[in-house]
């Protein structure tokens, strides 16, 4: 059993192993069940509750004890292709997110940290022309 950069073995051994985990993953969260309370009925009831999917979240439901495992695994040849489909369909759900209006500062934020290389939150201000601190004082002060 290989060893990985902190010397723990590795949680999976097998792509398939991994691959069938994260499956799990993701269908938990489409078909997540919570109880609600309806008035109709006078009774907590269940419902199908999506949970939106996350790195993070992820990283737990596969029993790692942070998201830095999941860049582990991506290194490693037999995972890198699993671990990039399942981040790439995290990534997915965040993205049509934003674009049906849902929380969209919360799914921005979620792009920008988690996939900052595309995706940044940022202004440009461009600037011409000089200024001197001087002028900027007698200006604000209406000197002459």
């Amino acid at each position: 059993m290989a060893k990985n950069k902190a010397g723990q073995p590795p949680k999976y051994d097998k792509a398939e192993d991994l691959q069938d985990k994260i499956d799990e993953y993701f269908d938990y969260c489409d078909n997540r069940i919570q109880q609600v309370y309806s008035a109709k009925q006078d009774a907590a009831i269940e419902v199908i509750k999506p949970e939106p999917y996350g790195i993070e979240n992820l990283a737990h439901y596969l029993g790692f004890s942070s998201r830095q495992s999941i860049s582990d695994y991506e290194e490693m040849p037999k995972f890198s292709y699993i671990i990039k489909r399942a981040k790439l369909k995290i990534k997915g759900q965040w993205v049509a997110g934003t674009m049906e209006g849902k929380n969209a500062v919360g799914y921005m934020f979620q792009l920008c940290n988690n996939y900052a290389k595309r995706y940044t939150n940022q202004q440009k201000v461009e600037h011409s022309g000089t200024i001197s601190i001087a002028q900027q004082i007698i200006e604000a002060y209406g000197e002459k």
